[in-house]
């Protein structure tokens, strides 16, 4: 499974290998839009992209994210899941397009993440992410 990621950054800033992040998204247009309209001016950014093996998911709050905001096709990894991604697209003179960055999703917790192994409740399922994943492939 693809998924994309969009990260600020100022010239001359590094990503934080330690924690690329959790939340990722399905649609690299989504990331892309995302980080350019939450970019102040001073900053630059870049959109990685990582595939990723279903094991490394966080199931339920991948699940709660496709109900609560379901146009972000948002794939919350794991906590201090490996990542090997790569530059997908680069507004930074420091990165290039097809860099590897590899590292680690982090532990951030957001507030609306289920925050002690809790179930997802809702209608949707495992089945229906992985089959919007594969309409994106």
């Amino acid at each position: 499974m693809r998924i994309y990621r969009g990260i600020t950054l100022n010239e001359g800033e590094k990503i934080n290998t330690q924690n690329i992040g959790r939340s990722w998204s399905l649609c690299e247009i989504y990331a892309e839009d995302h980080v350019k309209n939450n970019c102040p001016e001073k900053r630059t950014y870049v959109v990685l992209a990582a595939d990723i093996d279903e094991s490394m998911i966080d199931w339920p709050n991948t699940l709660l994210a496709h109900d609560r905001r379901p146009r972000e096709f948002e794939i919350v990894l794991k906590k201090a899941a490996e990542i090997q991604a790569y530059i997908h697209f680069s507004k930074n003179d420091d990165y290039a397009q097809f860099d590897p960055v590899d590292g680690m999703s982090g532990d951030n917790v957001f507030e609306d993440y289920f925050f002690n192994d809790e179930e997802y409740g809702g209608n949707l399922t495992i089945g229906d992410v992985i089959a919007l994943a594969d309409s994106f492939a």
